[in-house]
């Protein structure tokens, strides 16, 4: 599950820089999570609900919740991985 949280993270950062401007400012990094955790666990909302959970240590990472962290933005978050996530 932890391999997964990064895996996220890291999609999130390439969405992110990818679609930039494109993404709706109210757009949370948390939202991308659920979108991504319902892709993986289709059927299984424990396995959800604990990605879900694990993604607010993203939050505690950067200094700022997760559900306050802006998808548009999170590309610039990219450097506190240190380019290994």
């Amino acid at each position: 599950m932890s391999t997964l949280l990064w895996e996220i993270i890291e999609e999130g950062f390439k969405y992110s820089a990818k679609l930039g401007k494109a993404i709706p400012e109210g757009d949370s990094f948390y939202d991308f999570f659920k979108v991504k955790a319902k892709e993986r666990f289709p059927d299984q909302k424990g396995d959800e609900e604990l990605l879900l959970q694990m993604s607010e240590v993203w939050g505690a990472y950067v200094g700022d919740p997760v559900t306050r962290q802006s998808l548009r933005f999170a590309y610039l978050e990219e450097c506190c991985g240190g380019g290994e996530y």
